[in-house]
């Protein structure tokens, strides 16, 4: 019986390690993709009205506006502008780790500071967190990264890397 038993052991160490390297390839990442979004429709969320504004440039207004010189100051016009609806959230993907114009800057950060439920944009560069600029993330509630699953294939993001996050 302990030969019996110590064959039953080795043949479930080798199912398992089988199953965990086939569990690791494209196919099973596909299967495990299509269950998750097959359960997603079968129990969607609770239809909800929306309840934030994310600020957004298309490519026709920012040209017109002056482009990437204008930057700050255009999105300090558009917070002006949505403040009076009193959003309950307001994100903005524009990453503002960096100093510019000086009266850009102030504009800028008033704007931010009259914004409630501030979410600032963040981005992994080369090991990084490109964080944005005391000045502008006083006024926010939280700091978000930007980008959404780049490994994933259908441009669905499922998960987080946890990895890419803590650095390790």
């Amino acid at each position: 019986p302990s030969k019996d038993i110590a064959r039953y052991a080795v043949l479930m160490m080798a199912c398992f390690a089988l199953a965990i390297v086939v569990g690791w390839t494209p196919v099973a990442r596909q299967i495990d993709n299509n269950a998750y979004d097959w359960m997603f429709r079968r129990n969607p969320p609770a239809p909800r009205s929306p309840e934030a504004v994310v600020v957004t440039i298309d490519d026709a207004t920012f040209s017109a506006m002056g482009g990437v010189r204008n930057l700050r100051t255009i999105t300090a016009q558009v917070l002006e502008r949505i403040a009076p609806a009193h959003p309950k959230v307001t994100a903005i993907d524009l990453i503002l780790a960096d100093a510019g114009d000086p009266q850009e800057d102030a504009r800028l950060a008033a704007a931010l500071h009259n914004t409630t439920n501030l979410v600032l944009a963040t981005d992994l560069v080369n090991g990084e967190w490109e964080k944005p600029l005391t000045r502008f993330s006083a006024s926010g509630a939280a700091i978000g990264d930007t980008l959404a699953d780049d490994e994933s294939r259908d441009g669905v993001t499922r998960e987080i890397s946890l990895e890419r996050a803590a650095h390790h």
